[in-house]
């Protein structure tokens, strides 16, 4: 999908993904690790880390932010330099 977009897009487009990622550390991490052995199960994947998205060298990261519920969510924003 990332790669679609680069593709698609003009220099300066921007790209807007809000999703669950794998916590690094605290209760979050725990949690998530204790729910992927049932990810099949609930439809919910807690092992996608967000360095799948952000070490692209083809977007430039802009916003990371923290948002919902809990904050299990984040909101991140690239730009196509």
């Amino acid at each position: 999908v990332m790669a679609e977009f680069v593709r698609v897009s003009r220099p300066g487009g921007r790209l807007i993904v809000i999703g669950h990622f794998a916590s690094t550390g605290g209760v979050y991490a725990w949690f998530e690790r204790r729910l992927a052995k049932y990810a099949a199960k609930i439809g919910w994947n807690p092992d996608f880390p967000v360095s799948r998205l952000t070490r692209r060298a083809d977007l430039r990261l802009k916003t990371s932010r923290k948002l919902g519920p809990l904050l299990l969510f984040t909101l991140l924003e690239f730009e196509r330099p």
